[in-house]
């Protein structure tokens, strides 16, 4: 079968994601905070619309969440250097619509408490509309990295780092994961736990497949392979399905103590990479001759990855609680504020007492 990819640009676009360094937390942090401004952007077009007596409808809302958010995100990926200028462009822009928009005669009552409780037979469901906003913005900009990793536009600085590092791309899995801890947490499913691990396993069967069907489909068209990333025949697809199988296999009961089998798991895997030859097996260029060597990184990525998502998912029970107890919209925000604190104290701690490090996702790669 003819290579759809020629060995020749293959090993070309292995060269230009290989040995990078990433780039400074700052940076990082500001293309992470820009991501909730370009939705007070859109909000702020939605608004002006409103005040003008134009509903938009579903088309219209797709074409503003484009022109608000999409567009943005992708100038400032691009144009990295100008993230301060683009940041404060972005941010009088809305504020500019905001102050245009006479005040808007909603068809609806807004809510005096930033979630929702939704009660069914078989379940209960808190809704937080900002985590899905979040979540959304989340998957476009990754959808957008990893779109523009192959052309040389997008800056380096941004794309996967080789060792030890940080860099845009290197907390995209783990955000996915975090994120998608907390939504777990927030459905109440009224089911046994055999029946909830039958069911994550038949839920997590479709993403295993489509882990399987990407590796094969990278082998057939020769697609480039930066093994240092996820291994040999690893890949993301196959850490969501395994994550996700291990946290099902967690009694319900133990999901408000999530925070603490995470720090668990967390403090056990460092002590393994400190006190033991993994960090050292994991990071050499030594010969990959069994099927372990082959993805190890993608296998031991998968306890970082685990202790991520059950922070996440203790931060969603923290939500669920509030919920439940309908709390006011101060209370829920001091004790997002609290807990935020507290992991950037924690952050900063590991930050200086060790290199963050994609490829061992250890505690300060979770806590970051």
């Amino acid at each position: 079968m003819a290579q759809i990819i020629s060995d020749d640009l293959k090993l070309q676009r292995v060269k230009a994601v290989s040995g990078l360094k990433g780039s400074r937390h700052l940076t990082v942090l500001a293309l992470s905070l820009y991501q909730p401004i370009s939705a007070y952007l859109r909000d702020s077009l939605v608004g002006l619309t409103i005040s003008l007596n134009v509903y938009p409808r579903k088309n219209l809302l797709l074409l503003m969440d484009f022109v608000a958010i999409v567009i943005p995100n992708m100038l400032v990926l691009v144009y990295v250097d100008y993230i301060a200028e683009m940041t404060i462009a972005t941010i009088l822009l809305a504020a500019t619509l905001r102050f245009l928009a006479r005040k808007p005669i909603l068809p609806w009552k807004p809510s005096n408490t930033p979630y929702k409780v939704i009660k069914a037979k078989t379940f209960t469901k808190v809704s937080l509309p900002f985590l899905s906003q979040t979540n959304s913005i989340a998957l476009i900009a990754t959808s957008i990295s990893i779109l523009f990793v192959d052309f040389l536009v997008y800056p380096r600085c941004l794309v996967k780092t080789e060792t030890y590092g940080v860099s845009l791309m290197d907390i995209g899995t783990g955000s996915i994961l975090f994120i998608s801890g907390i939504s777990y947490a927030l459905i109440e499913v009224t089911t046994t736990g055999s029946s909830r691990i039958a069911r994550a396993l038949r839920h997590n069967l479709v993403v295993l497949a489509i882990g399987v069907g990407r590796t094969v489909a990278v082998k057939v068209v020769n697609y480039q392979e930066h093994v240092s990333e996820y291994g040999v025949h690893w890949n993301f697809f196959l850490t969501i399905a395994v994550v996700s199988t291990l946290v099902a296999l967690f009694p319900k009961s133990w999901q408000p103590f999530a925070h603490y089998i995470a720090i668990a798991i967390m403090i056990c895997y460092e002590c393994l990479l400190k006190f033991t030859k993994l960090e050292e097996y994991i990071i050499s260029d030594m010969d990959r001759v069994t099927l372990l060597d082959k993805n190890k990184e993608g296998v031991f990525q998968c306890i970082g990855y685990l202790s991520c998502y059950l922070t996440g998912l203790g931060l969603g029970e923290l939500c669920k609680k509030l919920a439940l107890e309908r709390r006011s919209n101060t209370e829920f925000l001091k004790a997002l504020v609290k807990y935020t604190g507290t992991m950037t104290v924690l952050f900063l701690v590991c930050w200086k007492l060790q290199p963050m490090s994609r490829r061992l996702v250890r505690v300060n790669s979770n806590v970051g």
